[in-house]
């Protein structure tokens, strides 16, 4: 009977939010002498629900006012509360006006205020497809608080817009299709509907700290995802969970490399079009970690130093190693430091060049096990011992056309 009452636009207007519940209502109209007649209808939300069909977020309990006039509809102080009684309380405070409403362009200006709004299925489902998309891929989940300004650019006044500044807390974030999660997320991202901009995400991998800047473009589908991000990270244990989001260039060393420990990183991460493949450059700090080299199994710990990693190249700036497992009685200890570049192409190892210090080494069974395999029995007939130095200025590898790797 209500819904029959109303004029045509205010009808599309119902349709629009889908509500239901009771209300109070305070019409008046009036009309002077020569002039239009004016009538105002105030609504007093008792309980309400509704849904925006543009934004199907359901808005529960709500309380508050609307008033409409002939071309304006006001709204002042209407609140939502899906869960009013849980431990952490939500709610949603709306304010503003929509003018212009019997116009082909209505005008819009409404604030939206978000406290403790659960990033679940329920709120992916409201979203517009990019940031649906989005939200699916890295698999958030939390809490939210945000401001939400709706509003008709005075440029465009064709369409309404949004802009959201949301505050993440008690959040996690799971990576692709790997049970990777980083996990107690804090920070600030403004959304809009083309671009997310992050401007501090911090959050734990494992016992490591890390902390995310810089802009997201969404799109509706997974190719067109678009990014320019620095990632940096503290403390990060080197283990299978931190391996998988690797790219394959980067597992291929790795599996080579056999490295244990922690490192600090920074990594530039871009990927400029759905066509592109990602583009990135990563600066990690060894933190006295330890590898096994696959080639010459010959262990080092307590590694120092710089690695810069991009999708062509490694670089090695100072890494300094000591020998593991160093059992000699004397006080000095084996110690090598390495500089030099690794050209990748096709994912492998293509050429490059070393220079190499060492001291202290000793000729050991250790070493005589690290040799290739057509070198040991020589080793192994001449016994050597002691110990001897390298000074290695230029030590280039290569792979020729029929696939043979020289030193």
């Amino acid at each position: 009977d209500l819904y029959n009452a109303l004029k045509t636009k205010q009808k599309k207007l119902w349709s629009a939010f889908s509500p239901s519940g009771v209300v109070a209502i305070n019409y008046s109209a009036s009309k002077q002498p020569g002039k239009d007649k004016k009538s105002i209808l105030a609504v007093e939300l008792l309980g309400t629900e509704a849904q925006y069909q543009h934004f199907p977020y359901p808005l529960k309990n709500l309380t508050g006012k609307l008033f409409f006039d002939h071309n304006s509809i006001t709204v002042l102080d209407v609140v939502s509360q899906l869960n009013p009684a849980g431990k952490i309380p939500d709610k949603i405070t709306l304010n503003g006006k929509v003018t212009s409403i019997n116009s082909s362009q209505p005008i819009y200006d409404i604030s939206i205020k978000a406290n403790n709004i659960p990033l679940d299925s329920t709120l992916a489902r409201a979203l517009p497809p990019a940031q649906r998309q989005f939200h699916s891929q890295f698999s958030l989940a939390g809490l939210a608080d945000a401001d939400v300004k709706i509003f008709t650019p005075k440029q465009n006044p064709c369409s309404a817009t949004f802009i959201a500044d949301v505050d993440f807390k008690k959040t996690s974030l799971g990576i692709g299709q790997s049970a990777v999660v980083i996990s107690d997320i804090a920070g600030n991202a403004v959304f809009t509907p083309e671009l997310i901009r992050v401007k501090n995400l911090k959050g734990r991998f494992g016992k490591g700290l890390v902390s995310l800047t810089g802009q997201i473009w969404p799109g509706e589908q997974a190719q067109q995802f678009r990014y320019d991000l620095a990632l940096q990270a503290q403390q990060v244990e080197l283990n299978d969970d931190f391996f998988t989001l690797l790219p394959a260039s980067l597992k291929k060393i790795i599996s080579v490399l056999k490295p244990t420990g922690r490192i600090n990183y920074h990594a530039n991460l871009k990927k400029a079009g759905s066509a592109e493949h990602p583009d990135y450059s990563i600066a990690v700090d060894c933190l006295g970690g330890s590898v096994n080299l696959e080639p010459f199994p010959y262990p080092l710990k307590d590694i120092s130093g710089k690695l810069v990693i991009t999708q062509d190249s490694v670089r090695l700036e100072n890494i300094t190693a000591v020998a593991a497992d160093n059992v000699q009685i004397i006080p000095e200890t084996s110690t090598i430091k390495i500089n030099g570049r690794i050209e990748l192409a096709d994912d492998a190892f293509s050429t490059g060049w070393f220079a190499l210090r060492a001291n202290d080494i000793f000729f050991d069974e250790r070493l005589g096990r690290a040799l290739p395999e057509t070198i040991q029995p020589l080793y192994q007939k001449l016994s050597p011992t002691g110990r001897f130095d390298l000074d290695l200025k230029n030590m280039r590898f290569f792979t020729t056309e029929t696939k043979e790797e020289y030193i």
